[in-house]
């Protein structure tokens, strides 16, 4: 076998064998013009000066990125096109859980009332792919409806297919997963309507009334409920800083579980009234001279004791404006007192006279001496 290779290699011409070196050392010529250019000038090598190795280097490098990214240029667009699109139909199909809320609504029996608590929303949990989870987000879900009508009492169930979700959504739970049905029977009454206010007027008013318009109202609701209820308050009126009657406009505010039939909103007249207050005075009493007498002679006279209380009443705008040095305390002697040696009691009076205020004087009294 070895002879007949021999033998064949012997055959070929010249220039085959000169093709077939040239194949062999093609390779090798590639590699070292690359790793001459990589070693830069002055690096050794042949061929001229390091500049044209770096020129040759570069061109070599801009001819392969060239080709890499135009060669077949159709065909590496159609690929990426491709690539994308797996990309993006493989993530939009990932599967997520998103949370939301659903309105409930009720149909109730016009006899009755129901009494149980019952939610007025549903929290749900949904699972689906991205895509539809976010159309998911963006849309209003329908409100579930309820009907009541024909229910005594018991447990209601909130089931999935009483939720309309949209396609490629699957419901995971709800949240709460079911409801107590309690009813009483209904009850109408009439109640008087009370006021409710806030803050307090000037000084020196006081809010004398509060007459709502109308006066009652009927409610209705469970009959326990009804039962228990006296009255239905207003909204607070804010009497702060007033010093005149007035009239306001309230909502009616009846306690929950119970309704207004007709106008929740009332009129209210507030009369405000001067406020009523008391203040009290230490005077000394002075010794005023009666007919046929002096001031001089008047002095010669004491009275025991020389200092009384004076209690005000009445309005706290007029005693405000009272001064203690503006009132007399006072009592009036006469020549008895003078020409006698006995002691005797006089009533003490005030001056001036204060329309409107009335005054009481402890002690009323006092004991009259000739001043030795």
């Amino acid at each position: 076998m070895k002879l007949d290779r021999d033998r064949d290699r012997t055959r070929r011409t010249r220039p085959e064998l000169a093709a077939i070196g040239g194949e062999a050392q093609r390779p090798q010529g590639v590699a070292r013009r690359l790793a001459q250019a990589a070693r830069g000038p002055g690096q050794g090598g042949q061929g001229g000066p390091g500049g044209d190795r770096q020129r040759t280097m570069s061109a070599a490098l801009l001819a392969w990125l060239r080709g890499a990214l135009l060669d077949n240029a159709p065909l590496k667009f159609v690929a990426m096109v491709l690539a994308l699109t797996v990309f993006i139909l493989v993530h939009a199909n990932d599967q997520e859980v998103a949370g939301g809320t659903i309105d409930v609504t009720y149909l109730l029996p016009e006899d009755r009332v129901l009494v149980s608590e019952r939610p007025d929303q549903l929290r749900i949990t949904v699972k689906g792919s991205r895509r539809v989870i976010k159309r998911f987000h963006r849309e209003e879900l329908k409100a579930i409806q309820i009907d009541l009508r024909n229910t005594t009492r018991g447990e209601v169930f909130f089931q999935p297919d009483m939720i309309d979700l949209p396609d490629g959504l699957e419901l995971v739970s709800i949240s709460p997963g079911s409801m107590q049905v309690v009813f009483e029977q209904l009850a109408v009454k009439s109640v008087p309507i009370a006021v409710d206010i806030t803050g307090a007027p000037d000084r020196g008013f006081r809010v004398d009334s509060m007459t709502p318009r109308p006066s009652q109202v009927t409610i209705r609701g469970a009959m326990s409920l009804v039962a228990e209820t006296r009255a239905v308050r207003t909204a607070e009126i804010d009497v702060a800083r007033r010093n005149k009657s007035f009239r306001e406009t309230a909502r009616l505010a009846p306690p929950p579980g119970l309704v207004v039939d007709g106008n929740p909103v009332v009129e209210v007249d507030v009369t405000l009234a001067e406020e009523q207050g008391s203040r009290e005075l230490s005077l000394p009493v002075a010794i005023q001279p009666g007919p046929g007498l002096s001031a001089e002679q008047a002095a010669k006279i004491s009275a025991h004791p020389g200092q009384v209380r004076v209690i005000l009443r009445g309005s706290v705008l007029v005693i405000d404006e009272l001064r203690a040095e503006n009132i007399t305390a006072y009592v009036r002697v006469s020549q008895s007192d003078l020409s006698g040696n006995t002691a005797r009691t006089a009533p003490v009076r005030v001056e001036p006279a204060l329309p409107g205020i009335g005054y009481e004087i402890s002690p009323a009294e006092v004991t009259l001496r000739p001043t030795p």
